[in-house]
C-alpha cells in the first residue's frame, strides 16, 4: 500500500466518524430547532450514550451560537472530506473503471441524502400530527362528508354476495402450487437450454445489448412507485393520523424487534432513549367500494380517493420496477419467473376489479 493511499484511506476514516458524529445533532435540529445552547444540551444528553459523547465534546465557547449552524457546518465540512477523499479514490483508478466507480459513488451520496430527507420530512408530518392545537382544531368525520366520498356505496353489493355470485376464476380449478410448480418447471428448462436452443440465446443478447436502456426505465419505474406510494401514506397520515404515546411506540418497537428472533426475545424489555414521535392510522376499502369510486369519478375528485389509487398506481409501479430489475438482470429462466409473477397479479387483480360490484 502506497503512502497516499494510506493518507486517504485515513481521511476517508476521519471524515466519516466526524459526519457520523455531526449526524444526528444536525438531523434532530434541522426536523425540530433548539431556541439556545443549553436546550440542545440537554436534548442531546437524552440520546443516550452517543448524544451524552457529542454534548461532551461541543466545546462550550459555542454556546453563543445557533446548534444548527454550528452542525450543519461540522457536517458540511466532513461531507466535504469524503467528496474530496471519494475524488482521490476515483481520480487515481483505473481508466476502464472510472465511469463505474463515479456512478457507485453518486448512487452512495444521492441514497444516503435521499434517505435522510425522507426522514426529516417524516419526522415533521410526526411532529404536526401530534401538535395539541393541531387534535383540538380537527373535527370529527360527519356522515355528510362521508357521503360524499363514497355515494353510493350504502346501495353497493357486500363482499359476501359479490363473492357467492361471481363465476369461478380462471385459475379456480387448478391449485395454485401446482401452476407455479409447472412455472418453476419451465424455468428450469429454459435455463438449462440457453446454449441449446438459438432463440433462447437470441432472446438474452437481445436484453444484454439493450441493458443500459431497460435499467433506466426499471430504475424509474422504482422510484415514481415508492414516491407515489411513500406520499400517499404521508397524507394518510396528516388526513387521519392519530397520536402514539411513548408506551405505545416502545410496545411497537418491541414487537418488530421480537419478530424476527421470538424465541430469544421472548422475554426481553425494551426501552428507548431520546426524543419519540409517532402516529398511527388505518384505512382499509373493498374492491366494490374501489369499482364504485372509479365509476363515480371520484378516484380524482375527491382526495381520499385519490389518494388510495395513488398509493394502489404506486404499488404496481414499484412490483414492474422491481420486476424489471429482476428480468434485466437475471437468466432467461428467472425473467420468465419474474414476468410471470406480474402478469400473474395483474390478471388476478383485473379479474377481481371486474367482477366487483
Amino acid at each position: 500500500m502506497s503512502q497516499e493511499l494510506a493518507l486517504t484511506l485515513v481521511a476517508l476514516l476521519c471524515s466519516s466518524c466526524v459526519m457520523m458524529a455531526a449526524l444526528v445533532p444536525f438531523t434532530a435540529e434541522v426536523i425540530a430547532p433548539s431556541k439556545t445552547m443549553r436546550e440542545h444540551r440537554r436534548r442531546l444528553r437524552r440520546f443516550g450514550a452517543p448524544g451524552a459523547l457529542a454534548e461532551k465534546l461541543l466545546p462550550w465557547l459555542l454556546d453563543g451560537g445557533s446548534p444548527l449552524r454550528v452542525w450543519g457546518a461540522l457536517y458540511a465540512f466532513a461531507w466535504l472530506g469524503l467528496l474530496i477523499t471519494f475524488g482521490a479514490l476515483i481520480r487515481d483508478s483505473e481508466p476502464k473503471d472510472l465511469v463505474n466507480n463515479l456512478v457507485v459513488v453518486t448512487v452512495i451520496v444521492g441514497a444516503w441524502w435521499s434517505v435522510q430527507f425522507v426522514v426529516v420530512i417524516l419526522s415533521r408530518v410526526l411532529i404536526r400530527v401530534n401538535d395539541p392545537t393541531r387534535q383540538r382544531a380537527l373535527q370529527p368525520r360527519t356522515a355528510e362528508m362521508a357521503a360524499l366520498e363514497m355515494p353510493g356505496l350504502e346501495n353497493a353489493p357486500s363482499g359476501e354476495n359479490v363473492a357467492s355470485s361471481a363465476p369461478p376464476g380462471r385459475f379456480a380449478s387448478i391449485p395454485t402450487f401446482v401452476f407455479w410448480g409447472g412455472v418453476l418447471l419451465v424455468v428450469a428448462a429454459i435455463n438449462g437450454m440457453v446454449d441449446k436452443v438459438p432463440l433462447f440465446g437470441d432472446v438474452d443478447a437481445f436484453f444484454h445489448e439493450r441493458q443500459g436502456l431497460f435499467l433506466r426505465v426499471a430504475i424509474s419505474f422504482t422510484a415514481a412507485g415508492a414516491l407515489a406510494f411513500l406520499g400517499g401514506i404521508v397524507s394518510m397520515i396528516i388526513s387521519s393520523g392519530c397520536p402514539m404515546t411513548k408506551e405505545e411506540i416502545e410496545r411497537l418497537h418491541a414487537q418488530l424487534m421480537a419478530a424476527p428472533h421470538a424465541g430469544i426475545a421472548r422475554g426481553a424489555r425494551y426501552r428507548l432513549v431520546g426524543e419519540q414521535v409517532g402516529a398511527e392510522a388505518v384505512d382499509e376499502f373493498s374492491m366494490v367500494a374501489m369499482k364504485c369510486a372509479w365509476n363515480a369519478g371520484l378516484w380524482w375528485s375527491v382526495p381520499l380517493w385519490r389518494r388510495r389509487f395513488l398509493m394502489t398506481g404506486g404499488a404496481f409501479a414499484l412490483l414492474c420496477g422491481v420486476a424489471g430489475l429482476a428480468i434485466v438482470l437475471s437468466s432467461l429462466g428467472y425473467k420468465l419467473l419474474a414476468t410471470a409473477c406480474v402478469v400473474y397479479v395483474f390478471v388476478r387483480t383485473a379479474l377481481a376489479f371486474r367482477r366487483a360490484g
